[in-house]
């Protein structure tokens, strides 16, 4: 046998949740008040993650350029101070 429904009475809104709107912190974006915390607990895990994705970022960009100094210093060093053609340990060729 199958139980009969129960009727559930009507929520009553107040007039704030129904018309009020509130900005998120994060994005500022507009929200109803049910549904902003649920936003900003996902919108502060977002601004997170892409504000730690861009430090990473320019750590990288920051290695590179460094890297790519040091192969400059090293060919110049190399070029530098290496033996040329025309000598060879410190000998003459003729």
């Amino acid at each position: 046998m199958v139980p009969a429904c129960r009727s559930r009475a009507k929520y009553n809104y107040s007039e704030e949740t129904r018309n009020g709107q509130s900005p998120c912190q994060y994005c500022g974006k507009i929200y109803r008040p049910q549904s902003i915390k649920q936003h900003e607990a996902s919108c502060k895990s977002h601004q997170l993650a892409a504000k730690a994705r861009e430090q990473c970022n320019k750590e990288y960009e920051k290695d590179i350029q460094q890297g790519e100094l040091n192969a400059l210093v090293l060919n110049f060093l190399v070029l530098t101070y290496m033996p040329s053609n025309s000598t060879t340990m410190g000998h003459i060729n003729v």
